[in-house]
């Protein structure tokens, strides 16, 4: 009997163990809740229609130095989108950057919302052999899709949505390592998103 109890003991225990691990590991943001302490300074940008927090302790720098990068991709890779980067931020301590901007489609003739499902299906192809993972989830009032996936020893959530204005990207790079820390700043930043009249 006393046998039993310590086999029951055992196996509860690493059950337990093996049920937290993959919460730790769980990597989309289907339920955002907004930590104040998470955030810094307001963001107000007419050109994306929206507003929201940036994180805590990531600094502000040139959107310009990610504008050459992305026009570099741009013609290399995405010829029928336009990726502007608008606002980037950068975490020294974890080495984790956060590219905000929009996403143009050349083709002007189409809605914002077959644009964003054409992009998302662009994104999907492009990904797929880097362990994509895709999360639709909504906060407020805004549709957000979110594209997990891996490059080398980082880990990209790329979440795209349509602010009436635009198709608006946020791209958060961070270490694989340092993604458990940085969770809760990345999910505090999505949870401020706010649309714009």
């Amino acid at each position: 009997m006393k046998k039993n109890f310590y086999f029951y003991l055992f196996f509860l225990m690493i059950l337990l163990g093996h049920c937290t691990k993959s919460e730790d590991s769980k990597t989309d943001f289907k339920k955002l809740s907004l930590d104040k302490s998470k955030l810094d300074n307001l963001i107000n940008s007419e050109q994306l229609g929206i507003k929201f927090y940036q994180p805590k302790n990531w600094q502000m720098i040139n959107a310009e130095l990610s504008q050459k990068n992305e026009k570099l991709r741009n013609n290399q890779i995405e010829k029928n989108f336009i990726f502007k980067p608008l606002y980037l931020f950068f975490n020294d301590s974890s080495k984790s950057l956060l590219n905000v901007g929009l996403v143009e489609l050349k083709d002007s003739l189409l809605t914002f919302n077959e644009k964003l499902n054409i992009y998302k299906n662009f994104l999907s192809k492009k990904y797929i052999s880097n362990n994509l993972e895709i999360t639709n989830f909504e906060n407020s009032t805004i549709s957000f899709t979110q594209f997990k996936y891996e490059i080398g020893g980082y880990v990209n959530y790329r979440i795209v949505f349509n602010s009436k204005k635009t198709i608006v990207q946020f791209d958060f790079t961070i270490l694989k390592d340092k993604v458990t820390e940085e969770r809760k700043f990345i999910e505090s930043v999505l949870a401020s998103i706010e649309l714009m009249n």
